[in-house]
């Protein structure tokens, strides 16, 4: 992404992006260099300037550099972190002007009021530049079903490190955490633990860098969790679930136990893939399940605290979060967490979940044997997450 823009290109991004750089001119802007040296302060308001500018061009590289000289000088700058953390966001392909746009025209029109939580994540994986080799590059590539593999995903600190695009995020992350107001950041997420810089605005600008770095890693880790490899907008777990209906007719008994074979691995590699409430592994202790489920509450508590915003740009965030918020407000801690990954997870299986469910209703009375319906039952007790609605059988 690393590209001269034409002029008209360049015109738009910067009116999209005014948003994001609203301050960075402001009278406020001045008062930054107080912070520094006299000697120092035309070198700054020259790095920061050139920073900006190189930005805008698209050479996101040379911004890089100013950027950083900037920040160097002036840490405690709000400006200069943003600046800096805008670039990364460059480097990483996740360019302020797409996203803002995606999310707009997801949020407009009566179809998007039918879209779930992860139909809006779906929506948004093409606006990044992430490739299928980097997908797998963050777990372990299952090819049990080699026409529909599927990614057992790894720590999310591990992946965090493996691929430079979410490098790029959660440097981006790092440089403006201490300016991002306290109501926004989790005390359950280890990246949030830094201290606040009193000088902070907590402007617009920095609570929107944070809301887009944090949907890049959601977006991402979204990817690996439902990943897919057609052009089909079902996961290829999904698919395989549907691959089983075809093949495996309940009307005939002698189907049953190949079912609930497959019935059970699905669910085994559920429990792998979006596992809930568990700790990742003693040096790494965050799922990628867990982290993506920080991501979204940071997105939606970001784009809360900005005032003014377009109601169509944040529909789309408010639908992906309705039902995780809702529980934050009811509980607290780990029993809020708990609660919120079982409802992404109830959200991420509900096609399959309904599928293997109607297959099974399909089934002539009394066709299960004691011991292939409790275990059929308790896969689907799995991947459902919740009693509320198993199939009748296991009523």
């Amino acid at each position: 992404m690393q590209k001269q823009l034409s002029s008209k290109e360049s015109d738009t991004k910067k009116r999209v992006l005014s948003l994001s750089f609203f301050c960075l001119f402001s009278a406020n802007f001045l008062g930054c260099g107080d912070l520094i040296p006299a000697s120092q302060k035309e070198d700054f308001f020259s790095q920061l300037a050139l920073g900006q500018a190189y930005f805008d061009s698209g050479d996101f590289n040379q911004a890089l550099k100013h950027a950083k000289l900037a920040y160097e000088l002036n840490p405690k700058s709000e400006e200069a972190a943003n600046s800096l953390g805008y670039i990364y966001l460059g480097l990483a392909g996740a360019d302020p002007y797409s996203i803002v746009t995606r999310l707009l025209s997801t949020g407009d029109g009566q179809a998007s009021t039918q879209l779930k939580g992860a139909n809006v994540l779906s929506t948004l994986k093409d606006v990044f530049g992430v490739t299928q080799a980097e997908y797998r590059s963050l777990g372990i590539f299952d090819t049990t079903v080699p026409s529909l593999p599927v990614i057992l995903p790894s720590c999310a600190s591990t992946a965090r490190a493996s691929v430079a695009n979410l490098i790029y995020v959660n440097l981006a992350m790092k440089t403006v955490c201490t300016f991002v107001s306290p109501r926004i950041l989790q005390q359950s997420d280890p990246r949030d633990l830094c201290p606040s810089n009193p000088l902070s605005q907590h402007s617009a600008s920095t609570h929107l860098l944070w809301a887009l770095a944090h949907l890049f890693e959601a977006v991402t880790f979204y990817a690996v969790i439902n990943y897919s490899t057609t052009t089909s907008s079902q996961s290829n777990l999904e698919l395989r679930v549907d691959s089983l209906q075809k093949t495996s007719d309940l009307q005939n008994p002698a189907n049953i136990p190949v079912f609930v074979a497959e019935t059970r691995s699905i669910a085994n590699l559920i429990s792998r893939i979006m596992p809930v409430s568990q700790i990742c592994s003693p040096h790494d202790v965050q799922t990628q399940m867990t982290a993506l489920l920080l991501d979204l509450v940071a997105v939606e508590r970001a784009f809360a605290s900005m005032s003014g915003l377009p109601p169509s740009l944040i529909a789309p965030i408010q639908k992906a979060t309705a039902q995780i918020t809702e529980i934050e407000s009811k509980l607290s801690g780990s029993r809020a967490q708990t609660a919120q990954e079982q409802s992404l997870r109830a959200d991420f299986t509900a096609n399959l979940s309904k599928a293997l469910t109607a297959q099974i209703a399909s089934a002539k009375a009394g066709s299960f044997t004691t011991a292939e319906r409790n275990q059929v039952c308790s896969s689907m007790q799995i991947i459902q997450t919740t009693s509320a609605k198993l199939p009748t059988l296991c009523n």
